[in-house]
C-alpha cells in the first residue's frame, strides 16, 4: 500500500510538474509574442522619423499653408481692386471704358491663377498629413487602441463648436444649394 500511495504521489507530482511546465511554456510564449509586438511597434515609431517630421515636413507644411494664405489674399485684393476700378470708371468715353474693362478683366483672370499654385500647395500639405495619419493609425492598430472622433471625449471648445455649428465653410457635397437659400430668403419678402 505504501508503494501504491508513493506511486500516486509520484504520478500526481509528475502531472503537476507537467502542468507547471506547460503553463510556464505558455507564459514564455506569450512574453515572446509581447516582445515581438514591442519590437514591431518600435520599428513603426522609428519609421515616423520624428526628427524629420519636426525639422522638415511639419515646418514645410506650415510654410506652405502660409503661402496659400498670402497667395489667396493677394489674388482677392487684385480682383477687388480691378472690380472697384471698373465700377468707378467713367463710361462717357466708351473706347477708353472698354479698354479699361478689358485690361481689368485680364487682371482678374491672371489673379485667378492663384488656384493652381494653392492647389499644388494644398496637395503637398494633404499628403504630409495623410502620411502622418496612416503611420499613427498603424501604430494604434498594433496596440489595439484605435480611437475614432466619435469615440473620443470632446473638449469644451469642440462641444461648443458643434453646438454652434462653427465648423467653417461646408464641403460642396454637404452645402445647401444656393437655389434653396434664395427660396428661403424669398419667403421673408
Amino acid at each position: 500500500m505504501a508503494s501504491a500511495s508513493a506511486s500516486r504521489k509520484t504520478q500526481t507530482s509528475a502531472h503537476q510538474a507537467a502542468a507547471a511546465t506547460s503553463e510556464a511554456m505558455q507564459v514564455v510564449e506569450e512574453l515572446r509574442r509581447f516582445a515581438e509586438e514591442i519590437s514591431g511597434m518600435r520599428a513603426e515609431i522609428a519609421q515616423l522619423k520624428a526628427s524629420e517630421l519636426a525639422t522638415e515636413r511639419l515646418p514645410a507644411a506650415g510654410r506652405q499653408l502660409g503661402q496659400i494664405t498670402e497667395t489667396t489674399e493677394a489674388a482677392a485684393n487684385a480682383i477687388m481692386e480691378a472690380v472697384e476700378e471698373m465700377l468707378q470708371a467713367d463710361s462717357a468715353d466708351s473706347s477708353a471704358y472698354k479698354a479699361l474693362v478689358s485690361n481689368k478683366a485680364m487682371a482678374i483672370f491672371e489673379a485667378c491663377a492663384f488656384q493652381d499654385v494653392t492647389g499644388q500647395l494644398i496637395k503637398r500639405v494633404s499628403e504630409t498629413i495623410f502620411q502622418i495619419e496612416s503611420r499613427i493609425t498603424r501604430i494604434a492598430d498594433r496596440i489595439e487602441t484605435t480611437a475614432f472622433p466619435g469615440e473620443m471625449e470632446l473638449s469644451a471648445r469642440q462641444k461648443r463648436e458643434q453646438e454652434l455649428l462653427l465648423n467653417g465653410p461646408q464641403a460642396k457635397a454637404e452645402a445647401i444649394a444656393q437655389d434653396e437659400i434664395d427660396a428661403l430668403l424669398a419667403d421673408f419678402n
